[in-house]
């Protein structure tokens, strides 16, 4: 279990520990930040059950699934807690699309997942195109239009700076000035 020491504001830490639920010679606490927790934590089988609800800011949602989605065993569960956080939302979208993943259940703002036994997507190696969330872009990204060659999506101002670049004209107000 990797948990915030939250000594002090709470305590839901011990809490956890303290609940007669949990089976505590099953369970390895690792306290700390999870931003600095879980990339040096030397994993050494697969996991049965991952449950991410840290922080919430960004990116540290998308980085607790880094750490941990290449270690989750066929059948393993993976729970997605606050996904009404714009940011954790993000990730919930990803993980529902992706091929790894099938939605068990949404349960107020919690997500369960089951791991499938497609191959693990590799942590290394890049493959955007074999990801399913990254087939299909609609509704259309912010400020690009749908469907349509990149260069018709970039801005038409954009495109005018580009031109007097490589003509070699520098606008006036990026110029050195003289002084």
């Amino acid at each position: 279990m990797f948990a915030l020491d939250d000594t002090g504001s709470g305590d839901s830490l011990a809490s956890v520990l303290a609940s007669p639920l949990l089976r505590r010679e099953t369970v390895e606490v690792v306290a700390g930040p999870t931003q600095r927790t879980l990339p040096g934590h030397g994993f050494t089988g697969p996991l049965d059950f991952a449950l991410i609800d840290g922080p919430h800011g960004f990116p540290f949602a998308h980085l607790e699934y880094y750490y941990l989605y290449q270690h989750l065993a066929p059948d393993a569960v993976l729970v997605l807690d606050d996904v009404h956080i714009r940011n954790v939302n993000d990730l919930f979208r990803f993980v529902r699309a992706d091929a790894m993943f099938e939605l068990l259940e949404v349960v107020h703002t919690t997500a369960f997942f089951r791991r499938t036994d497609a191959p693990t997507f590799s942590a290394v190696q890049d493959g955007w195109w074999e990801q399913r969330y990254n087939l299909r872009v609609w509704p259309p990204l912010a400020g690009l239009s749908p469907g349509g060659t990149l260069r018709a999506m970039v801005p038409l101002r954009v495109k005018e700076r580009l031109r007097a670049w490589r003509r070699g004209y520098v606008p006036i107000e990026s110029r050195p000035r003289d002084r």
